[in-house]
């Protein structure tokens, strides 16, 4: 690990004096650009993750879900290892509102599952958590289960990608947003990924991005959990969750999420 921690040492000051470059130059912050307002009809498998706050007075969204059938959903494992967690009376996600914060309908959270090989460290391998619902979800146009990619499933280099959220809309300084925001990324192979950052990209991961363009576009902190979405020409499938990346909107590293055909199985024998 002190390798690991030296390396992420370095891309930490490597992209300082990438952002202090860009500013340089006048070339667009990281402010993320292209991402879309959306509707939660278009997304209706998309929650957001709620924590309760530390004094007990009120409820924020820290993090997104995918809806995989009436009982269940999945997010992210490392939401539930930061310190805004405090257990499952302090967890619950809202489904059915594009907005954030308000309206939809809210359900609790009765147990949480983290996959056997999560690991709470920089690397997130196979960052995936199984949340039950304390009752049953009522489906409506506006909430429906997602479709989650078989452990076969492949996805070809540089197919598009959609990502959902209300994360925040730029790195420093910036808010999360209040209305569902929709960005088209691409999907980067594993090697130009591995070879980007340095370390191990596992099976376990998905990479996707615009890489060394002006556009500096991607997911940002509140995303994480979120899907990410591949339209094969049949269905919009969830291939991936947001998981990590370098800072918000790095044109040079691409953003990791967790690989759905990797872990598929082990979801569905939890959500069964």
């Amino acid at each position: 690990m002190v390798r690991f921690e030296y390396l992420q040492w370095l891309l930490y000051w490597s992209s300082l004096l990438l952002a202090a470059t860009v500013a340089a130059a006048g070339l667009p912050s990281s402010r993320i650009s292209g991402g879309e307002n959306a509707d939660i009809e278009d997304y209706p498998f998309v929650l957001q993750l709620d924590f309760l706050s530390t004094s007990g007075n009120s409820w924020s969204q820290y993090g997104g879900g995918v809806l995989i059938n009436n009982f269940y959903a999945i997010t992210s494992a490392h939401k539930f290892f930061e310190s805004s967690f405090a257990g499952v009376e302090t967890a619950r996600v809202r489904a059915g509102s594009s907005q954030r914060n308000s309206a939809g309908v809210i359900y609790g959270v009765n147990t949480i599952s983290i996959h056997p090989d999560y690991a709470d460290d920089a690397e997130r391998d196979a960052d995936i958590a199984v949340v039950r619902l304390a009752r049953a979800v009522d489906f409506t146009d506006k909430i429906q289960a997602g479709i989650l990619y078989t452990a076969d499933s492949v996805i070809p280099d540089n197919a598009e990608v959609t990502v959902v959220g209300w994360g925040n809309t730029g790195s420093l300084g910036a808010s999360p947003s209040r209305q569902l925001q929709a960005l088209t990324l691409n999907h980067i192979n594993q090697e130009v990924c591995e070879q980007r950052y340095g370390f191990g990209v596992t099976d376990n991961m998905i990479c996707y991005g615009i890489l060394d363009t002006e556009e500096r576009k991607s997911p940002c902190f509140g995303d994480a959990g979120g899907p990410v979405i591949y339209k094969n020409g049949e269905y919009d499938g969830v291939i991936g969750l947001i998981s990590w990346g370098q800072s918000c909107a790095n044109s040079y590293f691409p953003s990791v999420g967790t690989f759905i055909p990797a872990v598929v199985d082990w979801v569905l024998a939890e959500a069964s």
